[in-house]
């Protein structure tokens, strides 16, 4: 979007006219002067956002904005990179600047026309907007467009829909017991994204028998986006039948005290559905007692997309998430719409035919069916006049060959609308749609046609005068200006792709969509903690699912879209310009679109349609190989005919051609994308051709490069990877299998944040990197190709990955770690074993980390008061101790998590003492072959909530103490004999029917009974 464009050229402008500014010489005034409209131009931007819904003016404004914003960064920096830069590189630079005096001198005339171009540009647009009314964002203000569909979405608690599918978690029942029988929480919230029926639920739970006989008096009030608090306040009191009429009079205080009052007294149910933030629930809470702590027997119920209005709710909230529908209970919902019952008598009869003929398939002999319906004469409870049914009767006779082209067709609309609601993802306003859309489409071919394009389909049709994507859209509009742009960038990715947060929050900082300016505010650090900020948000904000989480932490470490919010996405980032999608449909038509400025490749296809000089990011996440790309077919009269005996010419011929079209996919990329920012290649891991060729150092504006995964020919990396000094991540893990040789250039990369070298170099390589001050993560490092020392110079460093040979040469130079940020060290190493007394140098030198594993040799493990106190979580594989680690690890005042994994431990008893493991909360042992007894004294891991055992043949059985740790909730068994699981299961009753099975696996949880020494254990 046009804000977050304009934001990062503000940005990248700054930062040199206060970093660097001797970058700019010649034209620092012109830039700063352009800074200064730039900043103005931002402002305006806020409200041209919301008016350019109604005014296509507007619109069309907004996008040249856009535009110009990109073109003012790229014309600076450019200059600031190319000419600029030589002015700070001593006497190598002056006797370059001398050379190419005249040459310089122009480009500095260039550079300021080109400003001087986009300033006058900037000022004709912002007088435009302003005479089309953009003058800067008020308070109140909004779209006439979007109060009219604040309208539309208004609810009305008598109108309750018969629709609402429960869950499967039995979510009405819970949460009624919540507002009826509950006392620890006054505030109940249903929160989820939009179109699941949280609205639906709220209505539920308002005219439920329980709730109606329970509270005195009950209110239902729509908040929305766009509210008044003083209005809210007197729906309230209205619905709650107290209104006086000189309450219009009151003011503010008096009215919020009057509702406090009437709340406080009597018991009260008040239902705040939609409410959007946590600051509409601060304009509220004043009347509201149970906000205040204050004791009262009224609740209240809020409804709402974002999860934060919970967690920002002064008083204890009872949280309810509401899930998407199982693909059951989707059918189910589906099944109510489609296929709706008839209330006519002539089709109930006809439909009980028809269902009795359905559910008794193997009678085929009319006469059965004749005796069916003479059976149905008999109730006259349904039945009309005898000659009616009578004349059905001989109607169905002679129709009887139809029928049976009915009940084909009808089976055959299920199997189509089976496959249409998953297209729904759970959905319910959307299988609510899809349903209407079908229940008016009688013959199959109409079916066909809907399930042909469903999702054109949603997005056209609506119910009660909303669509899908409306729905849908409202989330987006919502969002604050700086999350609009991280939501739009997620379209780069493909459908139902794992996206890493990490990789996510990499691309959001080199594309400037997360400012660098907030580094080193007090609140986030650095741009990453803004970033991972905003990644959360979005979560609360329901507009991304989260799939995995930090266990240590619980930071968002993986994420999905929900289908219809990435169509959202589309289509937003589509109107926006913000990137082209290529994909099978579309590649070609690439070549005659001229100002895009992010192209996302989802198939491969040419380079060289690419004729956008100006793009600034490119992403690859093609599922075929390049090796497709590069095929050449031989001629049969080459094979078989009269040219066969030159075969190997061919073959030489056809491999060249193959290189060729490999080195030219590449060529167009360094050669023609000169301002390109990201370079992303996350497809799939294919050969490549050629080498990796050193027209790469013409990218000169990169701030993200990844290879991984990408195998050329020449395993040696070109020196000119040197001239990328605007690197902000390097991701060089290439093939997998292959000794890399990475030049000595790594260190010119003053502003790289993550470094990923490859999984191994060759023996020539010798990397310097103690200038890289502001890394943050390094990956793949050893001390054959590193030097040791230079880890003392990243103070910033917070993960780093150690693979392969690590030697301390000289122990009098003691390793310092100065980074107080370090959080996870990982060791691998697949080789020979590792030093006890540099492992014990390394990790004495790490005492702020918290998570450490080591996939590594190691025999024995350092003594406690060599790790760090602040270890959480541990992981250990391969590292063949010899002596029982537990006297070590159980010394770790805060360690929660620990893992053995295989051959991590090779002895044969393991011993947990009185009061050892404080906080560990859970426990794996898996793969210990040799591990034959393990004893737990009574008082050790007081803490543990989860312990994983298996495969460890060897093992006899559970130490008893185990069940005296009343925390523990869950036992997880993995391959072991069927005799262990009798004596964890007492007496094997509950395994009928696998006595005859050596091995398998099962989860136990525990049953508490009156007594708390005594658990029961019973098996899932």
């Amino acid at each position: 979007m046009a804000w977050s464009a304009v934001a990062s050229a503000v940005t990248t402008i700054g930062k040199l006219l206060t970093d660097e500014a001797v970058y700019l010489w010649g034209v620092e005034k012109q830039v700063d002067r352009l800074q200064t409209k730039l900043k103005w131009m931002q402002s305006l931007l806020l409200e041209a956002d919301v008016k350019q819904h109604d005014d296509e003016r507007i619109r069309l404004l907004v996008a040249e904005i856009r535009e110009l914003a990109y073109d003012a960064e790229d014309v600076i920096e450019d200059f600031a990179l190319r000419i600029g830069s030589k002015k700070k590189a001593g006497l190598s630079g002056c006797i370059k600047r001398s050379a190419c005096l005249l040459k310089d001198g122009w480009t500095l005339h260039e550079t300021r026309s080109k400003i001087e171009e986009i300033f006058e540009k900037i000022l004709d647009l912002i007088g435009r907007l302003q005479v089309y009314g953009v003058k800067g964002l008020r308070d109140g203000d909004g779209s006439s467009s979007f109060i009219a569909k604040q309208e539309l979405r208004r609810p009305y608690p008598h109108i309750i829909d018969q629709n609402y599918v429960e869950r499967n978690d039995g979510d009405i029942e819970k949460l009624v017991s919540e507002l009826v029988e509950g006392t620890q929480f006054k505030v109940v919230s249903i929160w989820g994204m939009g179109g699941l029926g949280k609205t639906t639920l709220a209505k539920k739970l308002y005219h439920h028998s329980r709730v109606t006989s329970h509270f005195e008096h009950r209110a239902f009030v729509f908040v929305s986006q766009q509210f008044q608090t003083r209005k809210v306040w007197k729906d309230i009191i209205s619905d709650l039948g107290e209104l006086g009429e000189n309450d219009g009079k009151l003011t503010d205080v008096a009215l919020a005290s009057k509702l406090f009052n009437l709340l406080k007294d009597e018991k009260c149910l008040v239902i705040l559905d939609d409410v959007w933030s946590s600051e509409a629930w601060d304009r509220l809470k004043p009347a509201f007692p149970v906000a205040r702590g204050i004791h009262s027997n009224s609740k209240i119920l809020l409804t709402s997309r974002t999860e934060t209005i919970v967690s920002h709710a002064d008083a204890g909230v009872y949280s309810y998430e509401l899930p998407i529908l199982n693909p059951q209970e989707s059918w189910e919902l589906f099944e109510k719409i489609a296929f709706p019952p008839s209330d006519s008598t002539d089709k109930t009869v006809y439909g009980e035919i028809k269902e009795l003929r359905q559910d008794k398939g193997k009678r085929r002999a009319d006469d059965t069916v004749d005796g069916e319906i003479k059976e149905l004469r008999q109730d006259k409870g349904k039945r009309r006049a005898d000659d009616t049914v009578d004349g059905e009767i001989k109607e169905l006779g002679q129709g009887k060959g139809k029928q049976c082209a009915d009940d084909t067709d009808d089976d055959k609309k299920k199997e189509l609308g089976k496959v249409m609601v998953e297209q729904c993802g759970g959905l319910p306003l959307a299988i609510l749609v899809l349903g209407g859309i079908l229940a008016t489409k009688s013959s199959l071919n109409e079916w066909d046609r809907v399930s042909e394009n469903v999702k054109s389909y949603l997005n056209r049709s609506k119910v009660q005068g909303q669509g899908t994507m409306e729905v849908l859209a409202l989330s987006y509009d919502d969002l604050p200006a700086h999350l609009r742009s991280c939501f739009l960038y997620l379209s780069h990715f493909p459908e139902d792709y794992q996206i890493e947060a990490e990789r996510l929050i990499q691309l959001w900082v080199a594309e400037g969509i997360v400012s660098s300016t907030e580094e080193g505010d007090g609140e986030w650090g650095v741009a990453e903690d803004v970033a991972e900020h905003y990644l959360t948000e979005l979560a609360e904000r329901c507009m991304i699912q989260v799939r995995d989480r930090d266990v240590v932490t619980s930071k968002v470490e993986t994420i999905q879209m929900h289908d219809l919010i990435r169509d959202l996405c589309l289509s937003k980032a589509k109107e926006e310009n913000f990137v082209f999608i290529v994909d099978e449909s579309n590649a070609f038509s690439l070549s005659t679109i001229r100002k895009v400025r992010r192209v996302s490749m989802h198939e491969l296809f040419e380079t060289k349609y690419i004729r956008c000089p100006n793009l600034r990011s490119l992403s690859f996440f093609n599922t075929s190989e390049l090796e497709e790309l590069y095929e050449v077919e031989i001629p049969s009269a080459c094979v078989e005919g009269p040219f066969s005996r030159l075969h190997c010419f061919w073959d030489i011929l056809s491999t060249y051609i193959r290189f060729l079209k490999a080195r030219g996919f590449w060529v167009h990329i360094f050669i023609n994308l000169k301002l390109l920012r990201v370079l992303n290649y996350e497809g799939r891991k294919t050969y490549v051709d050629c080498k990796l060729i050193g027209d790469i150092g013409n990218l000169i504006h990169l701030r993200f490069l990844s290879l991984k995964g990408l195998k050329f020919t020449n395993s040696k990396l070109p020196s000119s990877l040197g001239n990328l000094r605007c690197l902000q991540t390097l991701d060089l893990r290439l093939n997998e299998f292959c000794d890399i040789h990475v030049p000595d250039v790594i260190w010119r990369m003053e502003e790289l944040r993550h470094l990923y070298l490859p999984i191994i170099c060759d023996d020539t390589t010798k990397l310097r990197l103690d200038t890289l001050g502001n890394l943050l993560t390094l990956v793949n490092f050893n001390t054959e190709n590193c030097y040791m020392k230079d880890l003392s110079y990243m103070t910033k460093l917070r993960e780093l990955l150690i693979r392969g040979a690590f030697k301390i040469e000289d122990f009098n130079e003691e390793l310092k770690i100065r980074s107080k940020h370090l959080h996870t060290l990982i060791i691998s190493n697949w080789g020979e074993m590792i030093d006890p007394r540099s492992l014990t140098h390394l990790l004495s030198s790490c005492g702020s980390i918290c998570k450490l594993l080591m996939d590594a040799k190691i025999r024995k493990l350092p003594e406690h008061h060599y790790l760090s106190s602040n270890l959480t979580y541990i992981y250990l594989r391969r590292c063949k101790l010899q002596e029982d680690p537990m006297p070590t690890l159980e010394k770790l005042p805060n360690l929660r998590f620990l893992v053995f994994g295989d051959d991590s431990f090779n002895g044969e008893r393991m011993c947990c003492s009185a009061k050892g493991f404080p906080k560990l909360e859970s426990l794996s042992l898996t793969s210990l072959g040799k591990l034959e007894q393990w004893k737990v004294d009574k008082g050790a891991m007081p803490c543990l909530r989860r312990l994983m055992i298996g495969p460890c043949r060897k093992l006899e059985m559970l130490p008893d103490e185990l069940w005296f740790i009343t925390t523990l909730q869950e036992l997880e068994i993995r391959s072991m004999p069927l005799e262990f699981h009798d004596k964890v299961v007492q007496g094997g009753q509950d395994l009928d029917g696998l006595q005859d099975i050596s091995s398998y696996s099962r989860t136990y949880k525990r049953r508490y009974t009156t007594n708390s020494e005594v658990i029961s254990k019973s098996l899932l």
